[in-house]
């Protein structure tokens, strides 16, 4: 199959078996023809809205079959699906739509009301639980389930802006990635072509990472589909219905980040016979610990599910998973892709097996959509990234996460890695979860390691500290150990490393 068209048309024609289930959703199946003739549906409403090729959409929904048929739908139309994360505060949410020129969003009924303002000009689809009485009642509001209109054939390109996606970018400075049709279609067939197993309308995956997520899209709705999944959307992960969720709707595919699967281990009803259907589970999204992922899978294979953890890595700006670890090598995050190439340098550009990891490949994005943001590199004809990661590389070729170069803390001229830190920590059984970071006292670097527990125990920093003695160089060890009752968070489910930075250095300024 062609990359070089649109969404649309890649799902449809990538394998031609259709008539299964295409989506399931809390007991209502919308088959593979059912799922095109809704997407016919909204795009030809969206024309008749005055949507041309193009044009930005704003889609702010939660997982749900009105979120994936309202992107492809806005594909078929010929614009741009805006995908934005719909909690986004109201200033930042009016910001991004005026910055992309979006006249129309698809907005969440249940948080319309507190948004209203963001849309102020824009005409608003309301989609869920009564979308059509708040059409009824509120201005330029329209009903997701009563858009009507005849669709007319667009002629859509694969380098074609299908998607805005809202990243940190690889600096960490907020952005817009322009993902085409034909990145987006790239990643499924490397994806594929990489994954020694296939999968048909027999498997079902679990849509819980979030629509506004490039995981969470491209892995977790594109993909499968193309595939002839089952795709079951869930908006809103929950450690203790999971089981639940699994066993009403014969999941076998799994996306999830660390602190999912951090959350299920300690999660009592997680487990039994519930989740014995569950085949995989594709883990990335942030730095998965060794003892999560051999406990985990452990867990499974005592619930009589014959599947396994496979640890990847990925960025936005590379639709997501461009590393992935089918092998099973220990602590590796694995090998590119297939039609994915990688360089290990060092910041005068020299190949090294230790340093800044460089990407490029057809899943690359088109670019940001700011101007002043550069990302990519052309060399011997070739787009090149530099992803900010730092990656160690072995003889057969495995890459090993170390960290993000922003985050790297030099002691003493030494090169200290949070990561290595964190990982002794996160090997300790009555650790939850850890970060380390850098704290500076009258300009001098020192290291403050933050720590969660599964369990209050006593003493638990001082052991901590004496393991990191024992197992690091003296460079490593952190100065000081503290326990924390919950890690701060940001809105991709990270730990988020800024906010604890801050807190580490006001504590000692103060």
């Amino acid at each position: 199959m062609d990359i070089s068209t649109s969404l649309y048309e890649y799902m449809v024609g990538y394998c031609p078996e259709q008539g299964h289930t295409a989506i399931s959703c809390n007991g209502r199946k919308w088959s593979f023809d059912d799922f095109l003739r809704e997407i016919e549906r909204v795009a030809g409403a969206l024309q008749k809205m005055g949507v041309r090729k193009g044009d930005s959409v704003g889609v702010c929904l939660l997982n749900s079959p009105a979120a994936i048929i309202t992107v492809y739908a806005i594909n078929r139309a010929g614009g741009i699906a805006n995908i934005i994360h719909p909690k986004t505060n109201i200033h930042k949410l009016r910001e991004i739509l005026h910055g992309t020129r979006t006249r129309i969003v698809f907005a969440s009924s249940l948080l319309l009301y507190s948004q209203i303002k963001a849309y102020e000009g824009m005409e608003v689809v309301a989609c869920g639980i009564g979308s059509w009485a708040l059409a009824s009642i509120l201005r330029g509001v329209k009903s997701f389930k009563l858009l009507r209109g005849e669709y007319k054939s667009v002629a859509i390109e694969g380098e074609d802006i299908a998607v805005y996606m809202h990243s940190g970018g690889t600096t960490g400075v907020p952005k817009t990635a322009k993902l085409s049709n034909r990145s987006l279609n790239a990643l499924v067939i490397n994806l594929f072509s990489s994954i020694p197993k296939s999968f048909s309308s027999a498997d079902a995956m679990l849509a819980v990472l979030p629509i506004f997520h490039g995981f969470g899209f491209a892995i977790g709705i594109h993909a499968p589909l193309c595939q002839r999944m089952r795709v079951v959307p869930w908006m809103l992960f929950k450690a203790k219905k999971l089981a639940g969720k699994v066993k009403r709707e014969k999941i076998t595919v799994i996306p999830a980040i660390p602190r999912m699967l951090q959350k299920l281990l300690v999660t009592p009803n997680f487990g039994g016979a519930a989740v014995k259907t569950v085949t995989d589970v594709f883990c990335g999204g942030d730095a998965l610990s060794e003892r999560v992922k051999v406990e985990f899978e452990e867990l499974l294979k005592k619930s009589g599910a014959n599947a396994r953890v496979c640890r990847g890595y990925g960025l936005t700006e590379m639709n997501s998973v461009c590393v992935l670890n089918v092998d099973d090598t220990p602590n590796s995050i694995g090998k590119p892709l297939k039609n994915t190439e990688v360089r290990v340098r060092d910041d005068e550009g020299n190949d090294v097996k230790l340093g800044n990891l460089w990407l490029s490949g057809e899943a690359m994005m088109s670019g940001y959509l700011e101007p002043d943001c550069k990302a990519i590199v052309i060399e011997d004809g070739k787009p090149w990234l530099n992803t900010g990661d730092i990656v160690e590389t072995d003889a057969a070729g495995n890459l090993f996460f170390k960290g993000r170069a922003k985050r790297l803390i030099k002691i003493s001229g030494m090169n200290v890695f949070p990561s290595e830190i964190e990982s002794v920590a996160n090997a300790m059984s009555f650790v939850d979860s850890s970060a380390a970071v850098e704290r500076r006292v009258n300009d001098k670097p020192y290291i403050v390691l933050y720590i969660t527990l599964k369990d209050k125990m006593l003493d638990a920093a001082g052991r901590v500290m004496s393991e990191c003695k024992a197992q690091l160089s003296q460079w490593h060890v952190p100065t000081d150990v503290i326990v924390l009752e919950a890690m701060p968070m940001t809105k991709m489910g990270k730990i988020d490393i800024n906010a604890l930075t801050e807190q580490a250095n006001k504590k000692y300024a103060d």
